[in-house]
């Protein structure tokens, strides 16, 4: 009857080591399953972190883009449209004066004379 005992005994003392190297093994799979969803996780991070930088980034480039072409357009704007005023202004006074003229010459004598003779033929 002891030796039964024993022999059960053995084996369950075998089945308790089994379980035991079960537990470790598990722990230890469990810590590296852990550590590299850690790692994973960590690299995701980085890479969510580097991206919103990039992006913040280009946000300020985008930025500063819009704002030199904003302040390009606008002394363009002030050059361009002040100067075609002005250029508008001068045609029309070269034109009023050139109409001036005109008028002027048609009422010279010389011109009168010249439409009367023209008048005769």
């Amino acid at each position: 009857y002891i030796e039964k005992l024993e022999s059960v005994l053995k084996s369950y003392r075998e089945k308790d080591t089994a379980i035991k190297n079960a537990i470790v093994n598990a722990q230890i799979a469990a810590d590296n399953i852990i550590k590299n969803a850690e790692f994973q996780a960590n690299d995701i991070k980085a890479s969510a972190v580097s991206q919103m930088t990039n992006f913040a980034s280009t946000i300020q480039t985008q930025k500063t883009l819009i704002k030199e072409f904003q302040d390009d357009y606008n002394y363009l704007i002030q050059k361009y449209v002040h100067d075609f005023q002005e250029n508008e202004f001068i045609k029309l006074y070269e034109k009023l004066n050139q109409i001036e003229e005109y008028f002027n010459t048609l009422k010279s004598p010389v011109y009168k004379t010249a439409v009367l003779m023209e008048d005769e033929d």
